[in-house]
């Protein structure tokens, strides 16, 4: 799964304009472990003259528009939110952001003016938990987080039916379930789970009404239409 949410990451940042690149191929482990092991892709965008970094804590495309580099960690588990006790209970989400990352990424950039950014599958909807959840982020060092629903949402958009994407497997996938009408443009129902797609059955007297009608509107049968007939003699 890990390659799968990599993958996603990597596609929305080059739509973004990001040339993009892997810097660990590996899984560091024990000892051996270095500090930038936990970072995903390592991001930079070339034309860019300024660095700037946004207020704002959780991200959208638009967010991205003064970022000219950033280190990027791509956090898998689409089962539930990053709530607060998820993070207490693996801090390693944001071990990519520590001192002695953020040193090694400098070497690497050449500069210290780069992003730390967090991609994570969705927080909270709302309200004190989302609060606490975004304040314990950003207390380990992380400038910016993005959800996944963001990453998806840009990929669908950018998918366009009349390019045949032969240098990307993902945007050619999202291109043919637009063709074939199982996505609309900017929506994201076949993401959503299945007990929310619900199918919407006419109330009682919405079905009342349409039987009634039914009946008004359809012809009698022969047998109807030969006893109505002798009615009238009579």
């Amino acid at each position: 799964m890990a390659a799968v949410n990599e993958w996603i990451a990597r596609e929305y940042f080059e739509t973004q304009g990001f040339l993009v690149a892997q810097p660990v191929k590996h899984a560091g482990t024990g000892r051996r472990r270095r500090p930038e092991d936990d970072i995903s892709l390592v991001v930079a965008r070339p034309e860019a003259r300024a660095h700037a970094i946004p207020e704002t804590a959780v991200w959208r495309s638009a967010d991205l528009a003064g970022v000219a580099r950033a280190a990027v960690h791509v956090q898998g588990g689409h089962s539930d939110p990053l709530y607060p006790s998820t993070f207490e209970a693996t801090p390693e989400i944001a071990r990519f952001a520590r001192p002695e990352a953020r040193r090694g990424m400098a070497r690497r950039f050449g500069t210290n003016e780069f992003a730390m950014i967090l991609c994570v599958p969705r927080l909270p909807a709302a309200g004190e938990t989302r609060d606490k959840c975004v304040a314990r982020i950003r207390e380990s060092g992380v400038d910016g987080i993005i959800e996944f629903d963001t990453l998806l949402g840009e990929l669908i958009h950018s998918a366009d039916i009349r390019k045949h994407y032969e240098k990307s497997d993902l945007l050619q996938i999202l291109r043919l379930l637009k063709i074939y009408n199982l996505i609309a443009a900017d929506q994201l129902e076949l993401f959503a789970p299945s007990s929310r797609r619900r199918i919407r059955r006419p109330s009682a007297s919405r079905q009342a009404a349409t039987d009634t009608k039914a009946d008004k509107t359809t012809p009698p049968s022969s047998a109807e239409a030969c006893a109505a007939e002798e009615a009238k003699k009579a």
